[in-house]
């Protein structure tokens, strides 16, 4: 039994809901099936590591820390559509930084 294996829930949740929202924007076409294969790559191998990607942490501050905001300045939906934008643009970012 190794106690590092054992995996943070938190982290697990904050991993699945990211890797969710990519599925999304690529269904969506927000991001290439390319880019998106990338950002998965990244994140299973930052993970093999006990490390959060870039990816993950854009997600983490973008999508779910405007969720829990309650000084937005704009209604729900507003923001939910604002913060998925954004995030899908630092994914196009991030997915071309590495392809290179």
């Amino acid at each position: 039994y190794n106690a590092s294996n054992i995996r943070k829930p938190k982290k697990d949740m904050l991993r699945q809901s990211c890797i969710s929202a990519l599925r999304r924007l690529s269904n969506q076409g927000g991001i290439s099936s390319k880019q998106k294969r990338v950002l998965l790559t990244d994140i299973i191998t930052c993970s093999a590591k006990g490390e959060y990607s870039m990816v993950e942490v854009a997600y983490e501050m973008l999508c779910l820390e405007s969720a829990t905001n309650a000084e937005s300045e704009y209604d729900d939906d507003e923001d939910a559509a604002l913060a998925e934008e954004e995030f899908a643009d630092q994914c196009r970012v991030f997915a071309d930084k590495m392809s290179d």
